[in-house]
């Protein structure tokens, strides 16, 4: 179907000054080539000078030999093709021939032409600085001409002859014996097709011909055969597979050499060889030969089949070498029918046929890049469309075929010099090519097939009139009829750009490339007989007939001025516009296909202005992009989802497009909140939450945004003062509506939302009311407040400079929920260690750390867990300076410090897998600790009124404060204990250790048990013989948990204790006794955990046997218990295994017995 909108017109028109009648028409960029029925070539330049646009001036001008039939001038070669015909009386002779320097040829300079043949050895001009004539290259042709084609980038020229076509390419030759070079036209590839080529296009490596009845595109594939791969660019190898339709499929599968099978597993041969004869009726086997079964090439060839298999139908044929009779016809329609003798008619194949499903033959390769002997095995085929005219159609048969190309915009001039690799069909901009389509055509419909990336069906013409010529652009195509010429918009470029990009995502979109085309312009001329376009003209050639002798006819050479893709844009949207209200399907139709061919032009256009200028392309997409957001955002719309994408790449702002919506709601005079379109409110939801990125609006716009979302969604009004992008609104105008929208929202007793107590908390806190901001936290649970937090961390800090309002709140009424939201926001990685540190330490200096109570907790949480250990060694380092300045400038309690006493009593060390250990016992007895129960009993500084005794003496419970006292209970030894902890840890390495080592000072309480720690990892004889020295008392717990099991660190330890019993005994003191127990307790310790071995070699050599006999004896007696502990639990289980075995086996024995009463039944 086509749609007819009058919304195209030409820029100006002018008439170019041809002085012979025209008989051929060319235009290429800025100039016009026509050849005349005097055998003269005349170009025609466009004066840019000129203010119409459309002045062409005659620059150049040559004779040829014969008239012209077609004319071809190649940008790329700069030379000029043309077929030309000469008739005798019996017969015509074809010749197609190059023009090369025809610059030369001016009005004023005539020089002399000089003919030769085409790869010849002519003698050429022995210099080529400055060209004295205008070379001629001939192409000898055996047969008729009845097409030729040149592609555009390669330079590449395809002839036609009967059912034959030959491509050739402009080489530089050197002259021999000097360093001069020429330009020869060498013939490279010869394609021989199963029927007669009228037609031929050509476009790097696809190529198409043309039959009445018959259409096949192919594209020429070159293999490297060392390697085994086709020598195409990597990018196009990872595109989707290409081949043929569906429905034609099924056919493929039995044909020979079907395009659709790898060509790189056909045997070099077949190309040369089997195409030779017909492939009618024959088809390949996936199951080889029994002769070449062992054949490696023969099972490639089996395996490289095996994809296709046989459908449900097939029977096998087998065909015998006879001929069928072939008396019942004659001529032509035999010659249609029969092409070889082994032919077999099938209805189902009849029928297929019809229906336009068959695959052609594919073409026989000559590939002759070497010279003038065939090369084979470096060249396949594949096959990208075929179609068959339907007899059943009014068109008589084919008439028009073209490749449309679509490159990507590059402002270079493109030579035979800039050709790089050995590929002939390849042009340098190849890798630029994003996709190619063809356009073919009958008298009055035609096709527009996309072949590359995708091979599909475009889109159908259906035309007014008979088509005389077509002619077919990226965005669109012109065809001349009997009554002039008619604009029809096209879908190749559109459909090379939309293949550029992957559309799953909801904020792209792209029209329908599919969608119906549009019938834009008729323009009438009188007698319209040739077509050609150029960059900024069509050339248009229109002739009558004035009398009875042809000299006599009245004809005139148009040069219609297009309009550029931005003002083309304009004109669709002026026609448009007008039936926005009565007809919306022609607005949007014209909408999409205005936003189609800019967005088109921006991609492909050499010409495309990008500048920013209003008028520029890249503007009118923009705007283009709004009409149609704002159009999909209209109620009711069926495709609302639609207004995103266009709306986000339309580049208006928020608040831009809110106030459109706030015009169609005044505009419609409606007051309900469904004047809102379903597409904008999805655009609304969609950017508010967004991303974290505050919107950059004034005060005035965020309020019109809020209260257009209080009108359309007020259920989500908090959550868009919570969490979206929208920062910026007047803090009392908002309190006042969210407090409107909850009085609609709830009952005057009925419970309110997390989400909106928390938003009302937050505008209590910006409008500076923190009482009425607090009243409004404590609704919302803890549990709640979390999650919200950790879910929106742009809650917690202002841009990640400081913490925000809400969270100061929280620091001062639930700092444990902000310290756990801290936490969680670092295990997502959301706020690492130095921003968390940075967030809770605020504007205080590095000195006053040790005072911040929040700090310190973060960082206790944060080691207390293993799966954080790669944050430990930075955490940790803090921490222990925090800890010992804490330890340095610890200072008695103060009475408006104080807690109840029952909260120092329930204290306890932080609990976990993390970096806090579990301490030592023998460190409750150094002080300033005063045992394991001084840490669980009241702090000793404050007297606490009893509140029963208060209130019978009438007073009022008081806390006191006692001076000159010491106290080691949790509270006042908190930092202790945890340092305490930290390094008793087994994750404490050796650079926390030194480090610690360095902030200790003799002065601070706690000094011995935290030196002590540090040199069990630095020293550990020097901790022992400190131990010895000062705290005998521990000697035993100490032993014990440091030494362990460990024999040779036993024998150091004893060692020193009974060097030191020694001095004892010569010098006795008041600390003889505790060393006394303390060598009891390690003995009886040691006795009771060690074999009598090793315990025996721990013993001094110089002590008294009576002390030790006792802790021999233990030590046998436990061995001799671990033993019969042993003896008994092996024969427990040997028992266990008996009675286990019984049981087992009087089941089998049961099974056994009901087999036999079965057997017996």
């Amino acid at each position: 179907m086509v749609k007819v909108y009058k919304c195209h017109n030409f820029k100006s028109q002018s008439v170019v000054p041809v002085d012979g009648e025209p008989v051929a028409v060319f235009s290429s960029k800025h100039r016009v080539f026509v050849a005349t029925q005097q055998c003269v070539i005349e170009v025609f330049v466009l004066d840019e000078q000129d203010p119409s646009g459309s002045k062409y001036t005659k620059t150049n001008s040559f004779s040829t030999e014969a008239p012209i039939e077609q004319l071809l001038y190649n940008e790329t070669g700069g030379y000029v093709a043309t077929r030309e015909c000469k008739v005798s009386r019996k017969q015509k002779f074809y010749s197609v021939k190059i023009y090369l320097n025809w610059n030369v040829c001016t009005e004023d300079s005539r020089p002399i032409a000089h003919v030769r043949l085409a790869g010849g050895n002519q003698s050429v001009k022995p210099s080529n600085k400055v060209p004295e004539w205008m070379d001629v290259i001939d192409i000898p042709c055996k047969y008729a001409v009845s097409s030729i084609s040149t592609c555009s980038r390669t330079g590449n020229l395809a002839v036609a002859s009967e059912n034959g076509i030959y491509l050739y390419h402009l080489v530089e030759k050197t002259v021999p014996n000097s360093d001069n070079t020429f330009l020869d036209v060498v013939l490279f590839l010869q394609l021989d097709w199963s029927f007669t080529v009228d037609q031929i296009t050509l476009c790097e490596d696809f190529v198409g011909v043309s039959s009445e009845k018959e259409i096949q595109i192919v594209r020429i594939l070159y293999s490297d055969k060392s390697f085994g791969r086709l020598a195409i660019d990597d990018a196009e190898t990872s595109r989707a597979a290409r081949s043929v339709s569906t429905e034609s499929f099924r056919i493929a599968n039995r044909k020979t050499s079907s395009s659709i099978m790898n060509p790189l597993f056909l045997n070099d041969k077949d190309s040369s060889v089997v195409s030779q004869f017909s492939n009618v009726g024959s088809r390949s086997s996936s199951t080889p030969s029994p002769a070449l079964s062992n054949s490696s090439v023969t099972k490639s060839i089996a395996d490289s089949f095996s994809c296709i298999l046989d459908d449900e139908n097939f029977v096998q044929w087998k065909f015998e070498d006879i001929d069928l009779p072939r008396n019942e016809l004659s001529g032509n329609k035999r010659q249609e029918l029969f092409r070889d003798t082994k032919t077999v008619h099938l209805k189902g194949l009849t029928d297929l046929m019809c229906r336009d499903l068959l695959l052609a033959d594919p073409p026989k390769i000559t590939d002759l890049r070497g010279g003038g002997h065939m090369t084979f095995g470096d060249v396949k085929v594949e096959t990208l469309l075929y179609k068959r005219w339907n007899i059943q159609d009014v068109d008589g048969g084919w008439r028009h075929m073209q490749m449309v190309p679509t490159y990507l915009a590059k402002n270079e001039r493109f030579s035979l010099a800039d050709r790089t690799g050995t590929i002939p069909v390849h042009s340098s901009t190849f890798s630029d090519l994003v996709g190619v389509s063809v356009l073919i055509s009958g008298d009055t419909s035609g096709f527009l097939y996309s072949l590359w990336p995708h091979n599909c069906l475009l889109t159908e013409y259906k035309y007014t009139k008979p088509a005389k010529q077509i002619w077919a652009e990226g965005e669109l195509m012109y065809v001349l009829t009997d009554n002039g010429l008619e604009t029809y918009t096209c879908r190749a470029s559109a459909s090379a750009v939309f293949s550029m990009e992957d559309y799953a995502s909801p904020t792209k979109v792209f029209p329908s490339i599919k969608r119906e085309v549009c019938l834009c312009g008729i323009h009438p001329f009188i007698g319209p007989r040739k077509l050609t376009v150029s960059d900024n003209h069509v050339i248009l050639l229109a002739m009558m007939d004035s009398g009875a002798r042809p000299d006599d006819n009245l004809w005139s050479l148009y040069a219609l001025q297009k309009f550029s893709n931005s003002e083309l844009y304009k004109e669709m949207i002026a026609f448009g516009s007008r039936y926005q209200q009565k007809n919306p399907d022609t607005y949007l139709s014209l909408l999409e296909e205005g936003h189609m061919i800019l967005r088109s032009a921006m991609v492909t256009d050499l010409h495309g202005d990008c500048s920013g200028s209003p008028n520029s392309s890249s503007d009118l997409l923009q705007e283009s992009a709004a009409l149609l957001g704002e159009f999909y955002a209209m109620p009711r719309n069926m495709q609302w989802h639609l207004c995103l994408p266009y709306y986000l790449m339309s580049g208006l702002s928020l608040s831009d497009i809110v106030r459109q919506a706030l015009q169609y709601k005044q505009h419609t005079k409606s007051t309900s909140a469904y004047c809102y379109g379903q597409g904008f409110l999805y655009y609304l939801n969609y950017v508010l939450f967004q991303d974290e990125e505050p919107f950059q609006l004034k005060e005035e716009e965020g309020d019109t945004v809020l209260d257009v979302c209080a009108e359309a969604v007020p259920d989500k009004l908090s959550r868009i003062i919570l969490f979206s992008r929208l920062q910026t609104y007047t803090q009392e105008k908002t309190l006042s509506l969210l407090k409107h929208v909850l009085q609609q929202k709830y009952k005057p007793d009925e419970a309110k939302s997390g989400t909106d107590m928390l938003a009302l908390s937050l505008l209590h806190l910006k409008s500076c009311d923190p009482e009425s901001a607090r009243l409004a936290l404590a609704a919302v649970s803890q549990m709640e407040l979390r999650q919200f937090c950790v879910n929106h961390h742009q809650l917690l800090h202002e841009d990640f400079q400081q913490l925000s309002p809400l969270s100061q709140l929280m620091r001062r009424h639930c700092p444990e929920v902000l310290i756990q939201c801290l936490i969680a926001l670092h295990d997502i990685g959301t706020i690492p260690l130095d921003l968390a540190i940075k967030l809770l330490q605020g504007p205080s200096g590095y000195e006053e750390i040790h005072q911040n109570a929040h700090l310190k907790e973060y960082l206790e949480l944060l080691i207390n867990d293993e799966q954080r250990k790669y944050v430990f060694e930075d955490a940790v380092v803090l921490l222990c300076e925090i800890y010992i300045k804490c330890l340095v400038q610890w200072r008695p309690p103060c009475a408006s410090l104080l807690v109840s006493p029952v909260s120092s009593a329930i204290g306890h060390l932080p609990k976990g897998d993390g970096h806090f250990g579990q301490r030592y016992a023998w460190l409750d007895h150094i002080p300033p600790l005063q045992g394991s129960k001084s840490i669980r009993q009241p702090c000793q500084y404050t007297i606490t009124t009893h509140p029963t005794s208060a209130r019978r003496s009438g007073a009022t419970p008081c806390t006191q404060v006692k001076a000159n006292i010491s106290c080691s209970c949790f509270r006042c030894r908190e930092d202790l204990l945890k340092l305490q902890s930290i390094l008793c840890s087994p994750f404490t390495t050796l650079a926390l250790v030194e480090k610690v080592m360095a902030l200790l000072e003799e002065e601070i309480q706690g000094y011995d048990s935290l030196w002590m720690l540090c040199m069990l990892r630095l020293d550990h004889e020097k901790a022992t013989k400190v131990v010895i020295d000062k705290y005998p008392v521990i000697l035993a717990d100490y032993g014990i948990s440091i030494m362990q099991k460990d024999i040779t660190k036993w024998k150091g330890f004893l060692n020193m204790m009974m060097a030191t019993l020694q001095q004892q005994a010569e010098e006795p003191d008041q600390r003889e006794p505790k060393y006394l127990e303390g060598l009891k307790g390690v003995f009886s310790w040691l006795a009771s955990a060690m074999e009598p071995a090793d315990f025996l070699n721990l013993l001094p050599g110089n002590g008294n046997v009576m002390f030790f006999l006792p802790f021999i004896a233990t030590c046998y007696k436990k061995k001799q218990s671990r033993k019969l502990l042993s003896n008994i639990v092996t024969k427990g289980e040997h028992l266990k295994n008996i009675g286990d075995g019984i049981a087992m086996g009087t089941s089998d024995i049961g099974r056994h017995e009901d087999l036999l009463q079965g057997d017996h039944l």
